[in-house]
């Protein structure tokens, strides 16, 4: 349950929201953001007047995580956050899935607390503030080194848009990737080369408008963000740092990775938005943070995917990101 009173932090509140009854809301009349401590300690909606953001999968309403029954864990929506290297780290599920400590430490802000991880030696802790006006979101993630050996993370955001929609990156002059992006495929394949219908190149910015053949892919822009353009009529921008000398490990080289895939859970649609951190070296005792500034902005959804305004979305990005 969240500590201070809300009456002494204005916009921010604990309210029952999805099933948990210590859910904290953000809200400054236009834009709200709602946290679940009790469910990964993650971000469960973010609307702007009134229009959803995420992907929160029915049927997961109040779910708990139960220790001493792993087995029984679900796939988990809307605004998740982790950390790497991937498929190179121990299981979290604790993190994942299990209940955090929550605080509201200021108006608008919350912060919320993992467990104090054993398999990983990490203790992870994400401060959310919301702007007084607008829609800016601040989500700062930042991993603590409980343990006695250094460790090596990444910053791994693993957001759920809203099914449906149009990604959109701007590109940088150099990539490593003929087409701007890799593919995952089966068998621990990656494609440096891939070509799908409905991803392209237009006005500088990679698109993918819609499911890939296959859902994994991944991007090396240098630009620090990308949008997502929502059939609700909305847009969604996410800005985060980049860090050209460092190294990033995954197993490719890659900022941002997207994974946009189809009736992935009975007739949902879903692009997973996902900014990359490079590698970092904590010592015990030491931390590291990295923060994904969010925005929403009303922007119309073409009727015709194929007639995709670029130059429009990138001019709106760029305005509520305060990029002029």
């Amino acid at each position: 349950m969240a500590k201070a009173l809300s009456a002494e932090n204005p916009g921010a509140r604990v309210i029952e929201y999805f099933g948990y009854d210590d859910a904290i809301e953000l809200t400054n009349g236009e834009c709200t953001a709602i946290l679940t401590p009790a469910i990964g300690g993650k971000i469960m909606s973010y609307q702007l007047h009134g229009k959803e953001a995420l992907e929160i999968i029915p049927g997961e309403e109040g779910y708990h995580y139960d220790l001493e029954n792993p087995q029984e864990r679900i796939f988990s929506g809307a605004g998740r956050f982790d950390f790497g290297l991937e498929r190179r780290i121990a299981p979290r599920d604790e993190i994942w899935l299990g209940g955090w400590e929550s605080e509201i430490t200021g108006p608008r802000q919350a912060t919320l607390t993992s467990v104090k991880h054993k398999a990983t030696g990490i203790q992870v802790v994400r401060t959310f503030t919301l702007a007084a006006k607008g829609s800016h979101l601040s989500c700062k993630q930042t991993l603590i080194n409980i343990g006695n050996k250094t460790k090596q993370h990444n910053h791994w955001s693993r957001t759920f848009g809203k099914g449906g929609g149009i990604v959109l990156i701007p590109l940088s002059d150099w990539s490593r990737y003929q087409n701007h992006y890799a593919m995952y495929e089966p068998e621990g394949r990656i494609n440096i080369m891939p070509e799908n219908e409905g991803i392209y190149i237009k006005d500088d910015c990679l698109v993918v408008s819609q499911a890939p053949q296959h859902p994994k892919l991944g991007m090396d822009s240098m630009e620090g963000w990308f949008s997502y353009l929502i059939p609700n009529d909305l847009l969604f921008v996410k800005k985060y740092p980049v860090f050209p000398e460092k190294n990033y490990a995954e197993r490719i080289p890659m900022t941002i990775s997207i994974w946009y895939v189809e009736n992935f859970r009975d007739t949902l649609t879903t692009a997973e938005l996902e900014p990359i951190g490079p590698l970092e070296t904590i010592a015990p005792g030491e931390r590291v943070s990295f923060t994904e500034d969010w925005y929403l902005v009303e922007h119309g959804f073409p009727l015709d995917k194929t007639t995709l305004d670029v130059k429009g979305i990138v001019e709106a990005s760029k305005e509520v990101m305060g990029a002029h």
